[in-house]
């Protein structure tokens, strides 16, 4: 990814962050911390000392930790999709409204 605008690599992480967040909270797990995210999926005695359990999506890791390494958007499109089909998919006409409307 270019730096031509350094609000993209702010905006890339976040989003690499909170997809992160929305993960573990649907697999029901605890999220590592943003400053320690790396070396707790990579180091195992790093996460024993922190009380970590292993993160139950192995392939998930994978490509965070790819999408983490190399900054581009493509690894980081792969990783989203990953997440929605794992959550039952994504349809963006798929809205319903819970509550009656009057018009």
């Amino acid at each position: 990814m270019p730096n031509t605008f350094s609000g993209i690599s702010y905006l890339y992480y976040l989003t690499l962050n909170k997809a992160l967040e929305i993960y573990s909270k649907f697999l029901c797990v605890e999220s590592p911390p943003a400053s320690k995210v790396y070396r707790l999926f990579t180091d195992e005695k790093f996460r024993k000392a922190y009380m970590f359990e292993e993160f139950p999506d192995k392939e998930f890791v994978g490509l965070f930790l790819s999408a983490m390494k190399s900054k581009e958007l493509k690894n980081l499109e792969l990783l989203i999709k990953y997440i929605f089909n794992k959550m039952g998919g994504f349809n963006i006409n798929g809205w319903q409204l819970r509550t009656k409307t009057e018009v």
